[in-house]
């Protein structure tokens, strides 16, 4: 039996999207009859080991390096033995300081991995603490990411990211996917109603992000209070857990006075999160630079007409006339989301174009056959162990 190691620091539902799809591969590999160790700081959390529970089919491995600032100490004979006798190692993300210590081991122990760049290797990402980016590369994560077997993008344009960032290994494009039989059920309106009862009777854009000035949101603000001019009973929801965006936000709402029609329900999930999709009458992700969203994709799974920023780098959605892209402006973002709610028939059409579109090519049966096709074409794969 193969056995595949999947690393990120941080597998909590409320880390936002990487920790779903790690545990969607992870799933699919076990379909397979593979073996699957997991490897992460917070996997020792009874929240994080529901989760897992919850998503796999059956039990895995789970490894729980040691607190921020001591792992390199202590961890090391935790990720040996997670590697024992591993096939391979699946590093998710550049910068999780996990990867780096992982990727050391295997390569003294010429274990391959696979690493997913999940945009990290943009212009306007790598600028974002670059000092201590271009520190850290020449500490040792240029070296993971040269000694890397296979590199996973999202899409062509993180692919050219890799490329021009002078990476030879090569390249496999898989997107993020979604389960496809998990849409469709109907979703009661009620159920968030009932966790935010101001919404009964009223129409409502959603955020579900991390809320974390790169995605947007106070953008989204701005463009909202320029929309209730013209919709005054229109709500926004910000949905998410606070990574220091919120009080921008508030700033926003506050000098507008529309806090009445703006809400902060936290980190959403489950059959509150489905109702919120749902149910929104537009899914806005105004972010300055994104991988490839789970957001997205569950919105437009629902029907619901969706609104992203040229920089979450989807222009297939656009090309299929399933959803709208602005720029990265507050005027683009407002005459988006004033094209969505001015035109009810255009909206509902989109909408419904876009759930048929993606549940055809972004379900999750596809996506994984393409991660067996990736990780198939590992020589270790293909050697008796």
């Amino acid at each position: 039996m193969k056995t595949v190691v999947h690393v990120y620091d941080y597998l909590h539902p409320h880390k936002g999207g990487p920790p779903q799809v790690i545990l969607n591969i992870a799933r699919a590999q076990q379909a397979r009859g593979l073996k699957v160790r997991l490897i992460s700081i917070d996997i020792d959390e009874h929240e994080v080991q529901e989760f897992i529970k919850s998503e796999l089919l059956v039990p895995a491995q789970l490894f729980a390096l040691k607190p921020k600032g001591i792992r390199p100490v202590f961890s090391r004979a935790i990720i040996r033995q997670a590697l024992q006798g591993a096939d391979a190692v699946h590093l998710h993300s550049i910068w999780p300081s996990p990867n780096l210590y992982v990727a050391h081991y295997c390569l003294q122990y010429k274990i391959p991995y696979i690493l997913s760049i999940h945009g990290h290797l943009r212009p306007e990402a790598l600028a974002i603490k670059a000092f201590k980016k271009t520190l850290g590369l020449r500490l040792g994560f240029r070296a993971m990411l040269d000694g890397a077997s296979l590199f996973h993008a999202l899409n062509d344009s993180e692919a050219q990211d890799i490329k021009n960032f002078g990476l030879k290994a090569p390249i496999k494009v898989i997107p993020n996917g979604v389960r496809g039989e998990l849409f469709q059920d109907e979703e009661a309106r009620s159920t968030i109603e009932k966790a935010i009862p101001t919404l009964a009777h009223h129409d409502y854009l959603l955020f579900l992000s991390r809320i974390h000035p790169p995605k947007g949101a106070t953008r989204l603000a701005q463009a909202f209070v320029r929309l209730s001019d013209r919709f005054p009973n229109l709500h926004l929801v910000v949905a998410g857990s606070d990574f220091g965006g919120i009080e921008e936000i508030k700033a926003v709402i506050d000098q507008a006075n529309l806090s009445q029609n703006v809400h902060f329900p936290g980190f959403l999930s489950g059959q509150l999160k489905n109702s919120a999709l749902k149910h929104a009458l537009a899914f806005c992700l105004p972010s300055d630079h994104e991988g490839f969203s789970v957001a997205v994709l569950e919105s437009l799974a629902w029907g619901t007409a969706t609104v992203i920023s040229t920089a979450c780098h989807f222009n297939e959605m656009q090309q299929a006339q399933a959803g709208w892209i602005h720029d990265l402006s507050v005027d683009s973002l407002y005459e988006s989301l004033l094209n969505v709610l001015s035109d009810s028939n255009n909206r509902q059409e989109t909408a419904q174009k876009g759930r048929e579109w993606t549940l055809k090519h972004f379900d999750w049966k596809q996506i994984e056959l393409q991660y067996n096709e990736m990780y198939e074409s590992l020589a270790s794969f293909g050697e008796p162990r």
